[in-house]
């Protein structure tokens, strides 16, 4: 996943954010911590990409669950990651403790159930409490159906974390919105738009803007 690596010797853990630890490294030196294949920087300035890792080869996991499979982000799915870390507290404001801490792409272990294998799924943006309570925030903007969206959120109950859904792009439809309002009491929803960066300028990134709220107004809602 793109804002975590590791290193090849030790096995450290990076973030794409811990600028001069990363930018110290040789070219051979930062890894996958899913399948230890090369990785390398990619993006930033002059780029219309956030800066990211990114592999030479397609990562070679045999476990990564499909949607993760092609190790590949959009610009809107990679900026609306750095916004929930960034704004972490925005979405458990009602639960913030001093020493709450976020983590981008941690990986969870769900136990086998009625018929299915253990298997792993990856959060966006981990939120733990000192207590040792977690909340995953999910970004989703690909399609995805109500049925995707309880299975997935299931796995996560299953492993004793709760989640959080940010809709967005095509996820962002009335039949999910309902969903989250029906399982949550509250929908959330990123609204992208889209900022031209100064150099060069026919470059530009995508950016999300404050999340929207959507709390107990399923009657209200307008399909997409």
């Amino acid at each position: 996943m793109p804002f975590i690596a590791k290193t090849r010797q030790g096995g450290m853990r990076l973030s794409i954010q811990d600028y001069e630890q990363v930018d110290a490294l040789g070219k051979d030196d930062i890894v996958c911590p899913f399948c230890d294949g090369t990785m390398f920087i990619r993006g930033g300035d002059r780029t219309a990409y956030r800066r990211h890792f990114a592999h030479r080869i397609e990562c070679g996991a045999d476990w990564l669950p499909e949607e993760y499979a092609s190790g590949l982000e959009t610009a809107e799915h990679l900026s609306g990651k750095e916004w929930l870390k960034m704004n972490f507290r925005h979405m458990i404001a009602d639960e913030f403790v001093t020493g709450t801490t976020a983590e981008y792409e941690i990986i969870i272990n769900v136990p086998a159930y009625a018929g299915v294998p253990a298997h792993k799924r990856i959060t966006d943006v981990m939120v733990t409490f000192p207590n040792g309570r977690q909340i995953a925030l999910e970004c989703q903007l690909a399609s995805i159906t109500p049925e995707t969206l309880e299975e997935r959120t299931n796995d996560y109950q299953r492993a004793g974390i709760d989640v959080r859904w940010v809709l967005g792009k095509t996820a962002d439809r009335d039949q999910n919105r309902r969903w989250c309002d029906e399982h949550f009491g509250v929908c959330y929803s990123f609204d992208f738009s889209y900022v031209s960066q100064s150099a060069p300028a026919t470059r530009r990134i995508a950016t999300p803007n404050d999340v929207r709220h959507f709390e107990s107004e399923v009657a209200s809602y307008s399909p997409v």
